[in-house]
Parts: structure tokens; C-alpha cells; sequence
């Protein structure tokens, strides 16, 4: 995962060292979070707006998606997604 994260930054056209939004991701996703974050803290001021744009759109994708199962609006409210709910049943 790392030598390919690498290679596609050295390939990147936004420059060297400048990690994709799907990268920063990939990172969290893989349990990498304070790597993550700290790739975040060496953006520059144009990459972090490009950043935050691309994951402004994936959460408003993602939310619009959300609301459009059945009491999808109260999740996130203090009421566990489905299949958090599921595995609390199971453990009881």
C-alpha cells in the first residue's frame, strides 16, 4: 500500500510529496490516521481547499445517499447505524 502511495505521489502532477485526497483516505481507511494527519498539516493553502472540496463532495454524496434509507436522519443523532444496532442486538 505505502510503495504504491509513494509512487503515485512522485507521478503526481500537483507535485512531489503532495498526497491525492483518495491517498489521505486510503490512510485513514488502513488505520494510518496521525500519518494521515500529518500529511494534512503539510499541505499547502491550494491543495488544502482542493482537498477539502473533494471531501466536502464525498460527504454530501454520501449524506444525500444516507437520507434516502428509512430513518437514515436520526443516525448520528445517538441511534446506531444498522448494522451497529445488529451487533448490539447480537450481544445482548
Amino acid at each position: 500500500m505505502f510503495e504504491a502511495s509513494k509512487q503515485t505521489q512522485a507521478n503526481s502532477p500537483r507535485g512531489s510529496g503532495c498526497p491525492c485526497a483518495a491517498e489521505l483516505l486510503a490512510l485513514i481507511e488502513d488505520g494510518h490516521e496521525d500519518e494521515a494527519l500529518a500529511r494534512i498539516q503539510s499541505l499547502s493553502q491550494r491543495d488544502f481547499i482542493q482537498h477539502m472540496r473533494s471531501v466536502q463532495t464525498l460527504e454530501r454524496g454520501l449524506s444525500n445517499y444516507a437520507l434516502s434509507w428509512q430513518r437514515a436522519e436520526y443516525w448520528g443523532n445517538g441511534e446506531p447505524f444498522p448494522d451497529e444496532a445488529e451487533g448490539l442486538r447480537a450481544a445482548a
